[in-house]
């Protein structure tokens, strides 16, 4: 009989082992650890591509091109977070909506493979703008330099901050309307829109702020998110003509006025060169400043062995450092140089074979290579 109780014992034991064996483990791949443990460094170059009204335009280069990226926007006076953004893969670019008149920092960092986070970079910070719209009866000339037909299309204009006003037109097939657009560095507090009284009466193309009426000028329209052109035939039938915002790109010295909607019939015209670059017009979206194509360091052999040697284009460098992550974002080497060499040599023996991401640090300038480990 106690032989028999404890066989059954020992069954019972063996049956809640193996059914509390069979239990699945909670997956923690898709929750955020509390603090950082990931070693996969931030995107490089993060900077403001261009920035309107109501939305800022980031742009960054990938340390790794696999790797997804989170976006903080916040508030500068306070910083309060405004918008925490995930980005997919494969991407260098996005575009958030953040409200107007108001300045702005931001940081970005790289998620691992797990859903960790690696370590942010600096905040960046960009203040709001100052851009002004002058209505003004002046003749700037009969040559057009940028056309703007249809909607979704800019022609750009001085954003310098020197007060230098570029003179644009919105005509029909009879009429025209001459008006101006300058940039104005007041601190750069606020996104702001003014209708100077000279000429703006007694006209068939009106410029309201956010579809609204104006103030009586000079005045102004204060902060506005946008500008509507009505066309009063002199019959008093009002038709809403065109739409449009101001945006500036902070690395530059243009910004754009931007056709959000424009009426069969009418079209914009500027009536000078584009700004400090000639007699081009139209859009321009690259910026040779924070164009590194033509920057990035060497190494070699590729694939390489036990050995691995660097040249970082920068022998004038005071110091180098030089790290090695695998494709789970994993730092395997970390090794600083002494600068002022062309050429430096790191020693990879122990490292699997495969895909790397060599890290290049150069007095704050980093760059970043893919390499391969052979046998």
């Amino acid at each position: 009989m106690q032989f028999r109780f404890s066989f059954l014992l020992a069954c019972l034991l063996a049956t809640t082992f193996l059914c509390a064996s069979n239990v699945p483990t909670p997956s923690l791949s898709n929750h955020f650890p509390s603090s950082l443990s990931c070693e996969l460094p931030p995107p490089t170059n993060f900077h403001v591509v261009e920035q309107g009204p109501t939305s800022v335009t980031y742009g960054w280069i990938p340390f790794i091109d696999g790797a997804q990226h989170r976006i903080k926007t916040f508030r500068t006076s306070d910083g309060s977070l405004l918008d925490n953004t995930v980005l997919p893969a494969g991407i260098a670019t996005a575009t958030i909506l953040v409200p107007p008149n108001t300045d702005l920092s931001a940081t970005i960092n790289s998620i691992c493979e797990d859903g960790s986070e690696g370590e942010p970079t600096p905040l960046i910070r960009f203040p709001a703008l100052i851009l002004e719209i002058i209505v003004a009866g002046f003749t700037p000339g009969d040559q057009r330099y940028c056309t703007i037909p249809s909607a979704n299309i800019r022609c750009e204009f001085d954003a310098s901050g020197n007060g230098t006003m570029t003179p644009f037109k919105i005509y029909n097939s009879t009429e025209s309307r001459d008006f101006g657009v300058r940039y104005v560095n007041n601190n750069g507090e606020k996104l702001q829109v003014s209708l100077e009284s000279n000429g703006n009466t007694n006209q068939h193309f009106k410029f309201y702020c956010d579809g609204i009426t104006p103030p009586v000028p000079p005045e102004g329209c204060g902060p506005a998110q946008y500008l509507r052109i009505m066309y009063e035939s002199g019959s008093g039938l009002a038709v809403q003509a065109a739409d449009f915002v101001l945006i500036r790109n902070p690395f530059t010295t243009f910004g754009y006025l931007q056709c959000i909607s424009l009426t069969s019939g009418f079209k914009f015209d500027r009536m000078a060169p584009g700004p400090a670059f000639g007699n081009g017009g139209g859009d321009r979206t690259s910026d040779p400043e924070n164009d590194f194509s033509n920057q990035l360091p060497t190494a070699s052999p590729n694939p390489f062995s036990n050995t691995l040697d660097i040249f970082p284009n920068n022998p004038a460098a005071a110091s180098i450092t030089l790290q090695m992550y695998n494709l789970s974002g994993q730092k395997v080497l970390d090794q600083q140089f002494t600068g002022g060499q062309e050429q430096y040599s790191l020693s990879t023996e122990g490292l699997a074979t495969g895909f790397y991401f060599l890290r290049i640090e150069a007095d704050g300038e980093v760059q970043t290579l893919k390499v391969i480990k052979s046998e």
